[in-house]
């Protein structure tokens, strides 16, 4: 019988379904749910149990059985099951063989065509080495072998069920166990239009960890490890998985119920009931959620689409279920969406159909545009307290900053990575420990602008038997705001783009050189060096050739200081205001956190960046003075993923890396239990203020580094560095590791309070201690009363969340701008408009 055959492999089921005599139907894998589960058992005599079986069985012998391998894809440590390895690609071949078999055997052959899924998030490597895994199973010569990303499956059966025009736009939201998608999808190709977003480690798993988390607090029962990957005793293992199966039905309960029961263990053969409420687990995981919306938002903006244009979002994933996630997405998208909550098998219908030739258009498996990866690493590690704030999505900032051709319309502005700050918490280190003075060096670089609708229009097919894709994924370039920079005279950095009625152009342009970051940024040092002392004295005045417009009054100037870590943001909420109006113009004058807290009190400055939070000093408090937090940032340690053994670190052993007390020179001086592997470091130049930070926190002092350490310019160097070396580990930005998922690890870091590991949760709510930490803005309270820091600085507040992405960092979440937002209006309540010129 001729049929194709359309396979979703989830992280925790696979579905599958057929195409044939012009009918479409669901393949049942057995038991009462279509859907088999996919999880792997080895039994003692070596033979396979999968599905249901295998599920059962793994709850009393978890060291048997093998689950969420799917995500583990790309991974080149194996997975251990009952002692011996099993490579991620072989597991999910087997699965894949194993539907094969139903369907041969239900229809009497092999199919003519199977077209198989995967996250949209995924990387071109990992798409294909999926499709090698599906070459490895045992299909007997299928002649048309591919796989699609989710979304274009979803939006191939939704356009088939409800016959959608061409013109239709339809978004895809899809938060399963393993992984969470977002994208916009158009046409009855279906097309995949501007760029998808996703989180590849992040789902109703890292949820279900979440609450095994707090209910193992509420009982007061220690979990035994900081990582579930560190517990080896049977029992322990057993104990835990039984655990966390019931934690999950409860988060399924928590769908229908406002509360719920999970029983605990505590040994001994007495158990205590934790019970759970709605309340409690929406407080857990809404900042993860948060940043899933936030995902969908970016998603429409790369087309660009507005909510209201839509034809319908359609919701895909168990964890779509959570009520918690619609309340969230009608937030955010307005009361005039509709949403549609798809079934399990929506996927594989729609794959059945792709590979029955529904209309679609094709792309070669080269072609593909890379997604947009929002979040690497471990599961949500615990509850969060409501004072946790800042958990939406991370920015994706330049590492280095680049440096625009003077006077060029498209340029970007950020020139400097880093600022002195304390660790927070970590009882190390002080502002003292740290060079005021120092400004990140960046190095040579030549950016390609592109639009945010980069590849739209261009569709997203498939990956086809025989196309390989080659390399790693690449983060979407950076679109630099239209903005023009220009250096001022004295230690002035400032932004000044021509009037609306000017010449000049408009938007960047693809493809567009800028001139060296690194030249640019020597050229700053030196004028900064050389000026400093008259800086310091008085007021930088702009120079008539560098000055703001002459279109703008005196009056409606506003001048801003201190971090030039938080200068960026500064500079990208004026080029975004700038948009809107031309009625102020803004000099962000950037030395340090200090200088500019100084500057400010005497006011010689409106606002100043901080990059820690200011105590209040001798006349220049709170009745002067008001702080705003707007962003975060965080340097994640990083090993190579053929490193097995470097999961967590303490301090001290962070110290015997990197310190210049006696440095190890091989991982078993680090930890005896470490293998005798030689030992290298990477990480920024020793002149950027990264360096500074990191020594600071780790150290003690700003020049605490080992003296054999080689400094390297930027994070895709220090990535190349520690990729190429099984012993190599470092430091780097957030967004780097982010945009080298498949050939970098984030380690987990235990500063006393357990393993922390560098997740988006982490990396924005401030707990990969001691390397993460919040950036501020100050204001003059005097200043509030002129009109154009007024305006500016609601501007600033209000669109807090565009502004920290554009500048390439970690925006705070929904409730924190809100409150920001109020707490500016009340303040400016009063001020006059800007008066125009």
């Amino acid at each position: 019988m001729v049929y194709r055959l359309g396979i979703d492999v989830g992280s925790a089921y696979v579905s599958a379904a057929v195409m044939r005599d012009g009918r479409l139907e669901v393949l049942p894998l057995g038991g009462q749910d279509a859907r088999m589960p996919a999880v792997l058992f080895v039994r003692p005599d070596g033979e396979f149990l999968a599905g249901r079986a295998a599920q059962r069985r793994s709850l009393a012998e978890p060291a048997r059985a093998a689950r969420d391998f799917v995500r583990r894809l790309g991974d080149p440590t194996p997975l251990l099951i009952a002692g011996v390895p099993y490579p991620p690609q072989a597991l999910i071949a087997h699965l894949l063989g194993l539907v094969a078999e139903t369907a041969a055997r239900r229809f009497g052959g092999p199919p003519e065509a199977v077209t198989l899924t995967y996250p949209a998030c995924w990387s071109p490597y990992k798409a294909d080495l999926l499709l090698g895994a599906l070459r490895q199973a045992d299909f007997d010569g299928a002649p048309d072998l591919e796989v699609i990303s989710a979304p274009v499956a979803v939006a191939a059966q939704h356009a088939h069920r409800t016959g959608a025009s061409a013109e239709d736009l339809v978004a895809v939201y899809d938060l399963g166990a393993g992984s969470f998608d977002a994208a916009v999808v158009g046409g009855r190709g279906p097309t995949l239009l501007g760029t998808a977003t996703g989180m590849e480690q992040f789902g109703g798993f890292d949820l279900d960890e979440a609450l095994l988390a707090h209910v193992l607090a509420a009982a007061g029962v220690p979990d035994g490890t900081g990582s579930a990957t560190g517990i080896t005793d049977p029992g322990r293992l057993a104990w835990r998985s039984r655990l966390r199966a019931e934690c999950a039905e409860a988060k399924e309960l928590l769908s229908e119920d406002s509360e719920t029961e999970v029983s605990v263990d505590t040994g001994g053969g007495s158990e205590q009931v934790v019970t759970v409420t709605r309340e409690q687990f929406e407080r857990i995981i809404r900042p993860a959620l948060v940043a899933t919306v936030k995902g969908l938002r970016r998603a429409l903006r790369s087309v660009p689409v507005e909510a209201s244009e839509l034809d319908g979002v359609l919701l895909h994933g168990g964890c779509a279920r959570i009520p918690l996630v619609q309340q969230l997405l009608a937030e955010e998208l307005g009361p005039n969406v509709s949403f549609d909550l798809r079934p399990p098998e929506e996927i594989a219908l729609g794959a059945a159909l792709l590979a029955a030739g529904f209309p679609a258009l094709g792309v070669d498996a080269d072609d593909v545009v890379p997604m947009q990866t929002v979040v690497i690493g471990a599961p949500l590690a615990t509850s969060l307290p409501p004072s946790d704030p800042h958990l939406s999505q991370p920015g994706m900032r330049s590492y280095p900053p680049v440096t625009p051709v003077p006077g060029a319309v498209g340029g970007s502005s950020d020139v400097a990575a880093f600022e002195d700050a304390t660790a927070l918490g970590a009882g190390v280190g002080s502002k003292a420990d740290l060079d005021p003075d120092t400004e990140y060096n960046p190095v040579p670089a030549a950016v390609g602008a592109s639009a945010g609708g980069a590849g739209g229009g261009g569709g997203n097919r498939s990956h086809r038997a025989g196309g390989g894709v080659g390399g790693f994924v690449r983060r979407r370039p950076w679109v630099p705001v239209a903005a023009a920079a220009v250096l001022i005279p004295a230690v002035v950095l400032g932004i000044l783009l021509p009037s609306s009625g000017g010449g000049g152009g408009g938007g960047a342009s693809t493809g567009q050189t800028l001139q060296s970051a690194k030249e640019a940024a020597d050229q700053r040092q030196i004028e900064a060096a050389e000026a400093l002392p008259a800086a310091a004295a008085a007021t930088p005045t702009p120079s008539a050739t560098t000055a703001a417009p002459s279109a703008v009054p005196v009056a409606n100037r506003v001048l801003a200081g201190g971090s030039v870590e938080v200068a960026p943001i500064t500079e990208t909420a004026y080029a975004l205001y700038r948009q809107k109006s031309d009625d102020v113009s803004v000099s962000v004058d950037a030395v340090n956190t200090d200088d500019g807290y100084a500057r400010l009190c005497k006011g010689q400055v409106d606002l100043s960046g901080a990059s820690y939070a200011l105590d209040p000093t001798p006349g220049c408090g709170e009745q002067q003075v008001v702080g705003f937090e707007v962003a975060h940032e965080t340097l994640p340690v990083v090993v190579d993923t053929s490193n097995t053994w470097a999961k967590c670190l303490t301090l001290g052993q962070l110290h015997k890396i990197f310190g210049n007390e006696s440095p190890a020179t091989s991982w078993n001086q680090v930890d005896p239990s470490f293998p005798d592997v030689p030992l290298s470091v990477y990480g920024p130049d020793q002149s950027s203020v990264p360096y500074a930070f990191f020594n600071a926190s780790v150290n003690g002092s700003r020049d605490g580094g080992r003296n054999d350490y080689a400094g390297h310019g930027d994070g895709a160097a220090t990535a190349r560095g520690v990729a190429s070396a099984k012993g190599a580990v470092g430091y780097l930005d957030f967004p780097s590791l982010a945009a080298n998922t498949d050939r970098l690890r984030g380690v987990e870091i235990n500063s006393g309070s357990g393993c922390v590991y560098p997740t988006l949760t982490a990396a924005q709510n401030g707990k990969y201690l001691p390397l993460c930490k919040p950036l501020f803005i100050y204001v003059n309270r005097a200043s509030l009363k002129k009109p154009a820091v007024a305006a500016f600085l609601n501007f600033y507040l209000a669109n807090g969340e565009t502004i920290a992405e554009d500048a390439h960092y970690v925006p705070r979440d929904d409730a924190e701008i809100a409150d920001a937002t109020g707490k500016i209006k009340e303040l400016t309540k009063g001020v006059k408009p800007v008066a125009q010129s």
